[in-house]
């Protein structure tokens, strides 16, 4: 996973931004300095959030004043190429945060694969992982989808530790991370029906009937928990975006 991050790290710094990463910055920075999600709300705020607090410490300029929220991108080109601070610097300091977010992917699929397997497993697991083409290419950049990733994996971890030792702590984490992950991106809501499953497996696998009330209550504490995680995530404003 180390020789991962330093492929992306070095490649990183020679290319230019992708379609979406100059985006990606004004989106959370704007949030970040203004308070209110209004630019590029077509995918949650948290892991743009992510890049705002990477680039802040640099203190660049503010982003425009006007900026059309339905065609952001002539803005986001603005914000990241005639800023005080040299898009390179902006954008390896936000690639920097995507890049420890593809390592701690790794370091999840380690400690999986070290606890229902056994060290050469967990070690081939995160060879496969390491080599994989789409995370090397995409693991450097100020996307979505690598972190997206990162909590769809942890929450199906924390959900079956909370079924195989059911106590309110591991129910509260499964339900905070379902909320971090659809928070990261819209397709986190998968891990609803992949909760559903695991509970009806491991029912089977008890010997334990499918009594309305003891099934729903699990998974309907994990949806209100998330919810409420959302929630804050979009700072608790009510109303239209934009």
């Amino acid at each position: 996973v180390g020789s991962m991050a330093v492929v992306q790290f070095v490649t990183g710094r020679g290319e230019s931004q992708i379609y979406d990463e100059s985006n990606q910055l004004l989106s959370g920075y704007t949030y970040l300095t203004s308070g209110r999600f209004t630019v590029g709300v077509e995918q949650p705020p948290l892991v743009k959030l992510l890049w705002a607090l990477a680039i802040a410490a640099l203190r660049p300029s503010p982003p425009p004043q006007h900026i059309a929220v339905e065609d952001p991108w002539p803005a986001g080109r603005e914000f990241l190429y005639r800023n005080r601070v040299p898009a390179d610097a902006m954008l390896m300091a936000g690639r920097s945060c995507a890049i420890a977010i593809a390592v701690l992917l790794g370091v999840a699929i380690a400690f999986w694969g070290r606890r229902f397997g056994n060290p050469r497993g967990a070690l081939w697991a995160v060879l496969l992982y390491a080599l994989d083409p789409n995370f090397l290419a995409h693991g450097r950049y100020m996307k979505n989808d690598v972190a997206a990733t990162l909590l769809i994996f942890v929450g199906a971890m924390t959900w079956g530790a909370y079924l195989r030792r059911p106590s309110r702590k591991l129910l509260w984490l499964s339900g905070v991370v379902l909320g971090l992950a659809v928070a990261a991106k819209f397709s986190g809501l998968i891990l609803l029906p992949i909760f559903a499953v695991l509970f009806a497996i491991r029912r089977w696998q008890e010997r334990r009937g499918f009594e309305r009330g003891a099934c729903l209550r699990p998974l309907a504490g994990v949806a209100v928990i998330s919810c409420v995680v959302v929630f804050a995530v979009y700072g608790f404003e009510m109303g239209r975006l934009g």
